[in-house]
């Protein structure tokens, strides 16, 4: 998606949550962005799957009971990227490791999702549309120190319709503490 709009149809979604440590250091960044160069803000996540289109009851059901085992994730964030679309402006872009990549792929498959969604796994700092000078300020703003490494423990699944505002966690859950990853 291109252009200045926070309108999004992505159905259901899952988000992998960063621990509290990297979770306030994330948020950090994504503040100091946000005030210094007018978008909004956001908490961090990992986008691990969009576009679940069953019904709410089913998703649920799923995500309580199939995802219940899964253990905390470690990814390391090895750059800071920039694309020109709205939701991925300026991101730290993860080692994209083969259990990352397959989690999504099994994921996928569990909730049933079509189609080729590309997944490129990341945590977006900044929303918006960014001019290149301001790019290269945004790069400047940034404290955190690369490459990081990043324990994701909480799952959560939200509901992605309509402007930010509008969107909805569905639930939430702690992943297992007995990460191998």
């Amino acid at each position: 998606m291109t252009g200045s709009s926070d309108f999004l149809d992505f159905g259901f979604v899952l988000w992998l949550i960063p621990e509290p440590a990297s979770e306030n250091l994330i948020q950090e960044e994504i503040n100091n962005l946000a005030q210094q160069l007018g978008g909004p803000v956001f908490r961090p996540h990992l986008t691990l799957v969009t576009h679940i289109e069953k019904r709410e009851p089913a998703v649920l059901e799923l995500f309580q009971e199939k995802l219940k085992l899964l253990s905390e994730i470690d990814l390391e964030f090895i750059k800071v990227s920039t694309r020109n679309t709205y939701f991925q402006s300026v991101f730290l872009q993860a080692s994209s490791t083969s259990f990352i990549m397959n989690l999504n792929i099994e994921l996928r498959k569990m909730f049933e999702v079509e189609g080729t969604h590309f997944f490129n796994p990341h945590l977006s700092l900044f929303y918006g549309v960014l001019s290149a000078p301001k790019f290269k300020i945004a790069s400047r703003l940034l404290s955190t120190t690369l490459p990081i490494k990043i324990r994701f423990d909480r799952i959560e699944c939200h509901r992605i319709e309509g402007s930010m505002s509008s969107w909805k966690k569905i639930s939430s859950q702690p992943l297992c503490s007995d990460s191998k990853n």
